[in-house]
């Protein structure tokens, strides 16, 4: 019988007639200091084992991720806001310094700054995270569109309804680009006064929509849309001087924004290769070139943290390979030395319907889906074929690298784009001449843009098998091979421009469209020259021409690359009918290719879903409107020679009548027709 150790007397014991006896136990002693340090150490480095063998978090939002969404937004600067309304936990105020094992700083101890294995850039994260975020995503842009009804916020100096135009202008252009800027944090910690929100960044949106602006916009708010833009360039220069030397979220963003706008427009092109040179410092600094938790000394990333730094990141990835073509200058980031997982959980606005801008030349039947996440990862994967082609093709070594190498280089490039093609998703297969001509929605220019880059992208590579004697000489087929290609992409490009003219505008197109213009038309004018052949070259660099044209008014980038092809077109004798003429649209495709480009297409030149193992591999390629073998071959090339005797001037044949054609051959001032791909918007450099 045991005592139960009731008081003051317990029943078994006194039913019995027996004393108690109280059992006390061990006393147990409390545990040290140093016990508890090294507990503390221990948990440390199991937790940060765990972080190493993940790209995620435990796959939880936690209570405050939901808190307040369901309540009404906070007004500007109430006390209450940053409870309403969940706030990003990145710390943007401190000073992160993220340190690689090479650095005298790094601490392979210190959980802060564990370095585990490169993540896997496709692995799928919990659907579970991707919903909560859509759902997060969903409510915050009904709470959001209530706020701005209200006009209850700090326009920083500008009509509030300006502010709103401007603010749905940039999701609607640049941010559909590239998703630089998440727009459920920034919105909500723009009413909030959190740390995804910063004046300078809101200032450098109103610059990058303010270029969208229509004349009937703008004249409501003010009598001169250069002078807006000037002073919002102005206030995000003030603003830059007080916040450069601190790496934080919203400054790389701001500057991003405002690069790719300068960028766009080919205005201070200097300030904009300085602006993304900033940025891209100011990500490596912040960790966010890995996707390691561990790798920034922060406090565990919740899953909109991770959602906003690979967004973050894959733009700044994108922009810095355009960045690099467009100005013949090596790119700051590079694959090998990243490890961010290719995959965004927040696919909200992937089906939101697309909004026209602007006057189009067809009336749109019903509203196509966005396709902004989709068409932004496709185009991420895109550039990191771009960081190959500028590292195996146009890096200064490379200028010694032996023929062989190139041509496996070259192999290799083929095959990466003939497997992006082949897992595209379906609504980038679109038949590009049934588009206008019916009642089927067409694709947003964004979606354009992604496939006029990857047929650019063929064009990127094969070109310099063209211009460059030493690889063409020593490899006999090469040069024939890639004009074939180079020809097929070009005939492409220009079957996507007279599409999309035909359901948009020209004006303020996508800037990569500009450049995947300008890289066609150095192709089709020198198969215009070759007047023995029935091509569609003259209509095709017409159609590249209009484009310019449509351009030039706002983008300097558009007059010279028009002044550049003109000016080409002058060397080479082939005439321009007045580009501002109605174009005709093609109706036959000169078209021809080599195996293993990656091209498939049925006959009438459209993307077609992938075929049998073997036609994906060789393609299937329509009957050429003119042969490969009836081509001059060593006019084409001659037409590459970038030697000083080559840019003599030739006069137009006779037959032309010249008061009807567009040339620069009398006006020297115009240009001297070297139409380098790399580097054609850096003369002012």
């Amino acid at each position: 019988m045991k005592c139960n150790n009731s008081l003051p007397k317990c029943s078994n014991c006194d039913a019995h007639d027996k004393s108690c006896i109280y059992d006390c136990g061990d006393k147990k002693s409390r545990p040290t200091r140093d016990q508890l340090e090294r507990l503390e150490a221990e948990n440390r480095k199991l937790q940060a084992q765990l972080a190493a063998g993940t790209t995620g978090n435990d796959g939880r939002l936690d209570a405050e991720d939901l808190n307040g969404l369901t309540g009404s937004l906070p007004t500007q600067g109430s006390s209450s806001g940053s409870e309403a309304l969940p706030s990003s936990t990145i710390a943007l105020g401190q000073a992160v310094g993220f340190h690689g094992p090479s650095s005298i700083l790094f601490d392979e101890i210190s959980p802060e700054q564990t370095v585990g294995q490169a993540s896997d850039t496709h692995k799928i994260t919990d659907s579970l995270d991707s919903a909560r975020l859509m759902a997060i995503a969903a409510t915050q842009q009904r709470l959001e569109e209530t706020w701005l009804l209200s006009e209850d916020f700090d326009s920083d100096g500008i009509y509030t309804g300006l502010a709103k135009e401007l603010l749905s202008l940039y999701w609607r252009t640049a941010n559909s680009a590239f998703l630089l800027v998440y727009r459920p944090a920034f919105m909500r910690d723009y009413a909030a006064e959190g740390p995804m929100f910063s004046t300078m960044l809101l200032n450098a949106i109103y610059y990058s929509s303010s270029r969208h602006l229509d004349g009937e916009s703008y004249r409501k708010y003010c009598t001169d849309v250069e002078t807006l833009n000037m002073q919002f360039h102005t206030r995000f220069k003030d603003l830059l001087r007080q916040s450069f030397d601190e790496s934080c979220i919203t400054t790389i963003q701001a500057l991003l924004v405002m690069s790719s706008a300068l960028a766009g427009v080919g205005e201070e092109r200097n300030a904009a290769w300085i602006y993304s040179g900033m940025a891209f410092r100011m990500m490596f600094d912040l960790g966010l070139h890995t996707d390691k938790q561990s790798a920034v000394n922060k406090p565990k990333a919740s899953i909109e943290d991770q959602e906003i730094g690979r967004r973050l990141f894959w733009s700044a990835f994108v922009i810095d390979k355009l960045q690099s073509f467009y100005y013949g200058r090596p790119p700051t980031i590079r694959e090998a030395d990243t490890a961010v997982p290719l995959e965004f959980l927040d696919q909200y606005a992937e089906m939101e319907p697309w909004t026209p801008m602007g006057p189009t030349s067809t009336q749109i039947g019903q509203p196509a889906p966005a396709y902004v996440v989709s068409s932004f990862s496709r185009a991420c994967y895109l550039s990191i074929i771009m960081d190959k082609i500028l590292d195996q093709i146009y890096s200064e070594r490379q200028k010694w690298a032996t023929s062989e190498s190139m041509a496996s280089y070259l192999s290799s490039l083929n095959q990466d784009l003939a497997r992006w093609y082949r897992t595209i998703p379906f609504h980038f297969r679109f038949a590009p001449a049934a588009i206008g001509k019916d009642e089927t929605a067409p694709p947003s220019p964004y979606t354009y843009a992604v496939i006029l880059l990857y047929y650019a992208l063929h064009i990127l590579a094969h070109r310099p098998f063209l211009s460059h004697g030493h690889l063409r000489d020593r490899i006999p087929n090469m040069a024939l091979e890639s004009f074939s290609t180079c020809a097929f992409a070009a005939n492409k490009i220009a079957t996507y421009l007279e599409s999309y003219k035909r359901v948009h505008t020209f004006q303020r197109a996508p800037y990569i469209l500009l450049y995947a213009t300008y890289v066609s038309a150095t192709i089709h004018v020198r198969i215009a020259a070759q007047q023995h052949l029935e091509s569609n070259a003259t209509a095709h660099l017409k159609t590249c021409l209009n484009v310019f044209d449509e351009n030039q008014k706002e983008r300097s980038s558009a007059q010279r690359a028009k002044t550049i092809i003109e000016s080409l077109a002058a060397r080479l004798s082939v005439g321009i009918v007045n580009s501002s003429l109605s174009s005709a649209v093609p109706q036959q495709q000169a078209s021809c290719t080599p195996p293993n480009m990656g091209f498939m297409t049925n006959g009438d030149s459209s993307p077609q879903p992938e075929q049998n193992a073997s036609q994906q591999d060789v393609g299937i390629v329509p009957d050429p409107a003119w042969n490969i073998n009836d081509l001059d071959l060593d006019a084409m090339l001659q037409s590459f020679n970038t030697s000083p005797s080559s840019f003599d001037y030739a006069p137009l044949p006779s037959k032309f009548n010249t008061s009807a054609w567009s040339t620069t051959a009398n006006d020297p001032s115009r240009g001297n027709g070297i139409d380098d791909l790399y580097g054609f918007d850096s003369a002012s450099f």
